[in-house]
């Protein structure tokens, strides 16, 4: 925040699951005071990807999500589209996804 506000730094980037939603949901506020951006980390895991994507259309305030792509024969990741260069949330169940085992 200290950064933030002597505008050396614009974006928060820290990973989506080592601090899970409640913990970002309470900072995005915090941001927002600071003028800064969230940019919630999401490599190594595809599942990442779209809970930031989730928590991005009901937070607000993201930047931008890192986009990992991967494939499962175990996982379907659901239908998300990107239309006008922003990803278009799943409204079903379980983010979207679907075990396929």
């Amino acid at each position: 925040m200290k950064m933030g506000n002597e505008k050396i730094m614009n974006a928060y980037l820290s990973d989506i699951r080592d601090y899970g939603f409640t913990w970002w949901r309470n900072l995005m506020p915090q941001l927002a005071e600071h003028n800064m951006l969230a940019s919630p980390h999401a490599f190594g895991d595809r599942l990442k990807t779209n809970y930031i994507s989730h928590m991005a259309a009901g937070c607000g305030n993201v930047v931008t999500i890192e986009g990992v792509t991967c494939i499962s024969d175990d996982i379907d990741y659901g239908g998300y589209k990107i239309k006008e260069g922003k990803i278009q949330v799943s409204e079903k169940p379980g983010f979207g996804m679907k075990l396929l085992i």
